[in-house]
């Protein structure tokens, strides 16, 4: 009964040296993300322009073991984007955009960002 007890406490040690190890790994020291266009609370017109910087990380494609971002907006399925900017046509009202960084096995890195802005009907 001792041994299986020992092995018990040997597993469950071992279940919490490999949580630590890849929640070490998710969040790296100096990775950072943030979102440079649009601004938050600013009013743009579509299309509009997206700009995220991102610090120690590359983006790219995951098959070339790169990083990239996972986008969603106003609580949409989540995209996979390999580059830093880029434009999307969006319709006129508040949208909110939740961006994370995730590594080649499309695992978060634990640094994510989000930003609200207003997209307004071009002029007529």
């Amino acid at each position: 009964m001792l041994r299986i007890g020992a092995a018990l406490l040997l597993v469950a040690g071992l279940l919490v040296v490999v949580q630590l190890v890849r929640q070490s790994q998710r969040q790296p020291a100096g990775v950072s993300l943030s979102v440079e266009s649009p601004a938050p609370g600013e009013t743009v017109s579509s299309p509009v322009r997206f700009a995220f910087k991102v610090g120690g990380a590359r983006l790219g494609a995951p098959e070339q073991g790169l990083d990239h971002l996972h986008l969603s907006l106003d609580g949409g399925p989540e995209v996979g984007v390999y580059q830093d900017a880029f434009s999307a046509p969006l319709p006129a009202g508040q949208h909110t955009v939740v961006a994370e960084l995730a590594d080649a096995l499309h695992d978060s890195v634990g640094v994510s960002t989000r930003v609200t802005f207003t997209v307004i009907e071009p002029a007529r």
